[in-house]
């Protein structure tokens, strides 16, 4: 009898502390019924005559509202027309080797339409139709390769643009899903939190389309202080717990809220650029040998470039009026 009443006791008091939310199995929230895996593109390098998966990069549109003249505004209807500029996104590592330098043969692989792939090169453009743009903070691996752009103040026009994508399907993430510390504090982020990045898996990346890998992680770690990444130096970085693998890098990584943190709140933001992930370094012991070689183990943590700095890219002053300048341009009449 007194077996019955313990376990009718404890039971009662498992269902309260799972009640009470004291006791949370494990889960994993899966990828957002809204997610564009057709936004995140593929970067190869050429070896020879072999095309190698080298990093992936992803796709931001940036909205931007232009007013009509009062004049316009008496012909039209239209007070305002909404202008989207393209943006491709990656670390800056994936780009460029550890001197700085622009690497050869970069290509980027997308899906053509109505099915099979394109390798498009990208240096040519890189130098001369587009601009890398990057943090004034040099520390942040983060390139920003910006569509629209000849030298500093030129604009291929919309017709240039559209000869230049309509062969492939290029898709792109809002740029209001971007994790700027605003959203941080209005959304309440903090460790534990479910995250995935969606990034090119070298072993495997399809033959008839990309088809990108989604790893899946909680968030580890939030610091302010920065933290030493090689030989690179300090840095400002989350933490994410997953594994990440050569070709992530470049990757963007999310924070999920399938479940819904507040009323509206999206189900998904940008959390930020895979980096890499760390290294533990161990001895292997050996038997008579002078010498104790060490092996590299991999930690199971990954870091990510905090959005924000995409943001401050993105956002900053020079890029805006860039946006603006541009627009009045290539629309001399009836707009500001």
């Amino acid at each position: 009898m007194k077996n019955l009443i313990l376990k009718f006791h404890s039971a009662l008091a498992i269902l309260f502390l799972i009640a009470s939310g004291e006791v949370r199995p494990a889960s994993a929230e899966p990828i957002p019924m809204d997610f564009d895996k057709n936004a995140v593109q593929f970067i190869f390098t050429k070896a020879g005559t072999n095309f190698v998966p080298l990093g992936t990069c992803f796709g931001v549109d940036v909205a931007s509202t232009h007013k009509r003249s009062p004049i316009m505004w008496f012909f039209t209807t239209a007070f305002a027309i909404t202008q989207h500029n393209r943006y491709f996104v990656t670390a800056k590592h994936v780009l460029f080797d550890e001197r700085g330098n622009l690497r050869p043969d970069l290509y980027m692989r997308a899906d053509v339409q109505g099915g099979g792939v394109a390798l498009m090169l990208m240096n040519p453009y890189l130098t001369n139709e587009f601009s890398i743009l990057t943090h004034t903070n040099k520390s942040v691996d983060i390139a920003v390769i910006a569509f629209s752009r000849v030298g500093a103040s030129k604009t291929v026009s919309s017709q240039t643009q559209a000869q230049a994508t309509q062969q492939v399907r290029l898709g792109s993430f809002d740029s209001q899903i971007i994790a700027d510390k605003k959203l941080f504090i209005k959304y309440g982020i903090r460790e534990g939190d479910d995250m995935f990045f969606v990034g090119l898996f070298t072993p495997f990346y399809g033959s008839k389309e990309n088809i990108p890998i989604c790893r899946f992680g909680r968030l580890s770690m939030l610091t302010d202080e920065t933290i030493t990444w090689g030989n690179e130096g300090p840095e400002n970085l989350y933490l994410m717990e997953t594994q990440a693998f050569g070709g992530n890098s470049g990757a963007p990584a999310f924070f999920s809220f399938s479940k819904g943190r507040k009323f509206g709140a999206p189900s998904f933001l940008l959390a930020g650029v895979v980096k890499g992930y760390f290294r533990d370094w161990s001895e292997i012991q050996m038997v008579n040998t002078a010498v104790t070689p060490i092996s590299s183990q991999h930690t199971g943590i990954t870091a990510i470039v905090p959005a924000h700095y995409l943001y401050e890219i993105l956002f900053s002053d020079d890029e805006k009026k860039f946006r603006s300048d541009s627009w009045k341009t290539t629309h001399p009449n009836g707009y500001n």
